[in-house]
């Protein structure tokens, strides 16, 4: 989860660092290409960490249900979502490393031949990590629904925290 964090950490900043890059520049001076370089090879270091650190937390929080959740039938169904999410994530990471070859187009090229087109790459990436967290967000509803606890207000306080993954 540090490791995680420690990604998230540098996707947060690179705003401040594009920011940074573009604005060493004088207005009429027009556009430097050693300062588009510079943006984009920020944009690339930011694309594929964001990619890893969305991974890392998603591993991390199967593994929490694998000790969380402890019958034979839950063992087996994190196990393969862990199986899952390392195939997921590993396509994930290799597609936002090489959507261009050679991977230097992104920054270097203005046109970017041999790129995939990064919109759609993008909303593909998008849309996969947004089933990825339904499916383990609905994982422990399974399992919570089903209790039968004392008060119905004990069912509500885990279903509230649980339900907390999706803010």
């Amino acid at each position: 989860m540090a490791v995680a964090a420690n990604f998230d950490s540098k996707f947060i900043l690179q705003p401040f660092v594009l920011m940074r890059v573009a604005t060493n520049q004088k207005k009429s001076d027009g556009a430097n290409p050693w300062i588009m370089e510079q943006f984009l090879g920020v944009l690339y270091g930011g694309l594929v960490s964001y990619q890893f650190s969305q991974v890392l937390v998603k591993i991390s929080l199967i593994y929490q249900y694998r000790r969380l959740f402890t019958t034979w039938a839950a063992q087996k169904k994190t196990f393969f979502l862990f199986i899952w999410m390392i195939i997921y994530g590993s396509a994930s990471i290799l597609l936002s490393v090489f959507h261009c070859w050679p991977i230097s187009n992104f920054w270097s090229d203005p046109g970017r031949s041999g790129c995939a087109p990064l919109p759609a790459v993008s909303e593909f990436l998008t849309i996969s990590n947004v089933v990825n967290n339904i499916l383990i967000w609905c994982f422990p509803l399974f399992y919570i629904v089903p209790l039968k606890l004392p008060r119905r207000q004990d069912k509500r306080r885990l279903l509230v925290l649980f339900g907390a993954a999706l803010l």
